[in-house]
């Protein structure tokens, strides 16, 4: 049975809730996003630049993503077409009926150093086939449904914190173009700087760019326009 486009489950007051698209063409998220919640996200086909805090990622097929609870981020296009993602959105309140070694576990990798984990092709094969079949749980709404996503829901949390601790141990930092390493400089500056009166032109000065390149390139790979972060 084929997925639909856009799927959904629960809400942001529920103590976790799903979101799946499949999107044609090039597509950037309109506003920036900041809220309590935790939240996972998965690409499983396509391309996407990913901010989180003050730092961008290129997020591929096959990398798992991890946002904690009040930091900006925001998706926007890298000029490949068409993705294909879903993300689950947790609460505070999931964590509170599990043990508390059990809750350590599960929201370390949101507090660790890596926000980008990269999957093998057999751990890849693995956590796709549990969300797909969540999925088809959430469109089909077969009686006990709810139990279903609930149950895949935890096993994908759990998948994701024990590759986020192998990951720990040694694979490298996904490197990122030398122009997005210095976007990255420039806004952990603004974020460290923010309360001090900051101007285009200064920044152009301190990065050695012009105030049109530092614009454009920081709406380009941040998905933000430097006035707006």
């Amino acid at each position: 049975m084929a997925l639909h486009q856009e799927l959904r489950y629960g809400n942001a007051s529920d103590p976790f809730s799903v979101e799946y698209n499949r999107r044609k063409g090039h597509f950037s998220m309109s506003e920036d996003h900041m809220h309590k919640h935790y939240e996972l996200y998965y690409l499983f086909g396509g391309e996407r630049f990913y901010f989180i805090k003050d730092r961008v990622y290129r997020v591929r097929s096959g990398d798992l993503v991890f946002i904690p609870g009040n930091e900006v981020h925001k998706t926007s296009d890298t000029g490949v077409p068409n993705h294909e993602r879903i993300v689950i959105y947790v609460n505070e309140s999931y964590f509170e009926p599990l043990q508390p070694d059990e809750a350590e576990l599960l929201l370390a990798p949101f507090h660790g150093p890596h926000r980008v984990v990269h999957l093998p092709d057999q751990d890849k094969l693995r956590i796709e086939q549990l969300l797909y079949e969540m999925l088809r749980e959430i469109q089909e709404e077969a009686p006990g449904y709810r139990m279903a996503v609930r149950h895949a829901a935890g096993q994908a949390l759990l998948f994701a914190a024990r590759q986020s601790a192998a990951y720990k141990q040694g694979a490298p930092e996904d490197t990122v173009s030398p122009a997005a390493a210095r976007m990255n400089a420039i806004a952990s500056y603004i974020s460290e700087h923010y309360r001090e009166p900051l101007t285009l032109s200064g920044l152009s000065e301190q990065f050695y760019l012009s105030p049109s390149h530092l614009s454009r390139s920081f709406k380009k790979y941040t998905g933000f326009g430097l006035i707006e972060y």
